[in-house]
């Protein structure tokens, strides 16, 4: 899914003296949720600066679900991290598409830009440089209103 951190964990373990073989990671596999709202796009700065060195930094479309209502860690069952408030209501989540899981969706998700939906799949807290928004949610399914 996200090959980022387990190339680093990797990189870890190898200059540690140990093979990937040696570790078992036992992370538990994101909820998955069925959240309400608004497919939205936004241009953002991407890598290598993130905007910091504008001539060099690439430019980026994410598509965010803005939510009808907010909901808390607790509401999307992720349980809060220590370093988050565990009150703290998030209106918004940034959507990823797996196109092996869900061929279509980079295209449904292009084209229900401004519709209210539904959309199922994987919560998590963001890890990534390019995870713009606190939430994040792997997509596995919409559903048009």
């Amino acid at each position: 899914m996200r090959t980022a951190i387990t190339s680093a964990l990797l990189l870890l373990l190898h200059g540690a003296g140990l093979e990937a073989q040696d570790v078992v990671v036992d992370r538990p596999s994101a909820p998955i949720a069925a959240l309400e709202g608004t497919i939205k796009s936004r241009g953002v700065w991407g890598p290598p600066g993130f905007g910091e060195t504008p001539k060099q930094d690439s430019r980026t479309t994410i598509y965010l679900l803005k939510l009808k209502k907010a909901k808390t860690a607790a509401e999307l069952a992720l349980g809060a991290p220590s370093n988050r408030k565990p009150t703290r209501a998030y209106s918004e989540v940034q959507l990823f598409c797996d196109s092996i899981k869900f061929p279509r969706c980079a295209a449904t998700v292009r084209s229900s830009v401004g519709r209210e939906v539904t959309v199922s799949g994987r919560v998590d807290f963001a890890v990534e440089p390019t995870d713009y928004v606190p939430i994040t949610m792997e997509v596995l399914a919409i559903q048009r209103e």
